[in-house]
């Protein structure tokens, strides 16, 4: 969130799918999906590092002006993947800051066209070489009744002025199946407008009539410097707002993540229960990814250098495997799940990504992973020991190279998976309702981690 606003804001003080085909085949690998005069060139961990990415993720953006009366349709295939989606964002009706979730459609949730068939679906034919969709950008805010028509996706903000819809989408394509990257092996799904007089425009007639801006927004949401000096001075400026042992807390909004973590252990610790916990997200958060954040630090440990490690423990949700191509897709507790090391609110910046298939995990689904230095890193810390290695990167992107923002994700999760992170109802809940499922995290000499047994 914005310096000013968040700071500023007003506390109490002392965030059947289609007919099924039998044709297959090995998805193309041409590197389709670059960009169009539609949507922007892929935005990936390395290309354009904000907004806390994850390393398993591409995004496409697009800014557009949708006129009254007129229809947008996006006509695509669903790629070789583990998930894809679009989403649609405005600014926050209180504050104006942009980047707040309207409203969103997952893969599973977009009937196929006639003659196709959803890949995605659980037991779904993922190399069907029929796998056409149709998408319909609505310039309307998402029924609050919660029925909605089929396919559509809701662009119009509570905040919009005048007839004409400002609207700001992200397609995002998770876990590309090898040899797909960046869009999955298929091509970027194009627009067609129909007008409020009865014409139909496409390819760059289309761009221009909605005045396509595919140049990612100057005015993304972070603290300043400043700020950020600020909250971090009100506790140990060297450490704070990390803690040892770390604590998760559940992301609900901006304003509510932020000063719940700086506050915490500080004289405006009180103040932490007046906070808005209500649900809606922020920094452009995907609406269907649930995320707890921490605090971290490496001066926490028993190294006073802080040549430590942190260590942490916990049960993996199962999801499905795709990103070797398997031919039929898969269930699990989550579609995806990842940890990320992030620098600040300053910056928003990634500095490094695990996902499932990357974490290697023992007979009963636990895991263990390790954050540090490079020159830090234990020997065991290895695939071979059934151990992860996360580089802990720069620091802060400030002034501190011993901070970060650890980041968990859970992505659509099952129905029945009761201890995934959608399910904590209020800020405080986080371990009763997710169990071995929420982390464990200790920090630990560089030189006093090893695995029994592991040669």
């Amino acid at each position: 969130m914005a310096a000013a606003a968040l700071l500023s804001a007003p506390v109490a003080c002392s965030d059947d799918a289609g007919t099924d085909s039998a044709a297959t085949s090995t998805p193309p690998t041409a590197p389709l999906g670059e960009s169009s005069c539609f949507w922007s060139e892929p935005t990936t961990f390395d290309t354009n590092n904000t907004q806390y990415p994850d390393t398993g993720a591409a995004y496409w953006f697009t800014s557009v002006r949708l006129p009254a009366g007129s229809t947008l349709r996006l006509a695509g295939e669903y790629p070789h993947g583990r998930y894809m989606s679009f989403n649609a964002y405005g600014p926050d009706p209180a504050t104006g800051e942009p980047g707040l979730p309207l409203d969103a459609l997952a893969d599973v949730e977009i009937v196929p066209d006639d003659g196709s068939i959803n890949p995605f679906e659980p037991g779904a034919d993922r190399r069907a070489t029929e796998r056409a969709y149709t998408v319909e950008v609505a310039g309307e805010q998402r029924p609050a009744d919660g029925e909605r028509a089929a396919n559509t996706l809701y662009a119009r903000s509570p905040a919009s002025e005048g007839e004409a819809t400002e609207a700001q989408l992200i397609h995002r394509v998770y876990v590309p199946d090898e040899g797909t990257e960046p869009h999955g092996g298929v091509a970027l799904p194009e627009p067609t407008l129909e007008t409020a007089d009865g014409g139909t425009l496409t390819g760059q007639e289309a761009c221009e009539a909605l005045g396509a801006d595919t140049a990612l927004p100057d005015d993304l949401p972070a603290l300043s410097v400043d700020q950020y000096r600020q909250l971090v001075a009100l506790g140990d400026p060297e450490t704070h707002p990390a803690q040892d042992p770390p604590r998760w807390t559940r992301f609900f909004n901006t304003r509510q993540a932020l000063l719940s973590s700086f506050w915490a252990g500080t004289a405006q610790e009180a103040q932490i229960a007046t906070l808005d916990a209500t649900e809606q997200g922020g920094y452009y958060s995907n609406a269907h990814t649930d995320y707890v954040v921490a605090a971290v630090n490496r001066l926490l440990g028993p190294d006073p250098d802080g040549a430590n490690l942190l260590v942490v423990r916990g049960l993996a949700p199962t999801t499905p495997r795709t990103a070797d191509g398997e031919p039929t897709m898969g269930e699990g507790d989550v579609r995806y799940w990842s940890l990320c090391q992030n620098e600040s609110p300053v910056t928003t910046r990634g500095s490094g990504c695990l996902y499932d298939e990357q974490v290697p995990v023992d007979d009963e689904g636990r895991y263990t992973i390790v954050l540090s230095r490079p020159e830090d890193r234990p020997a065991d810390a290895t695939a071979d020991c059934g151990v992860a290695w996360l580089d802990w990167g720069p620091g802060d992107g400030v002034d501190r190279e011993e901070a970060g923002t650890l980041l968990l994700r859970h992505l659509l999760p099952s129905p029945d998976f009761e201890a995934t992170i959608d399910r904590v109802e209020a800020p405080g809940e986080e371990e009763a309702t997710m169990g071995d499922y929420l982390p464990e995290m200790a920090y630990e000499a560089a030189d006093a981690f090893s695995v029994p047994g592991c040669a």
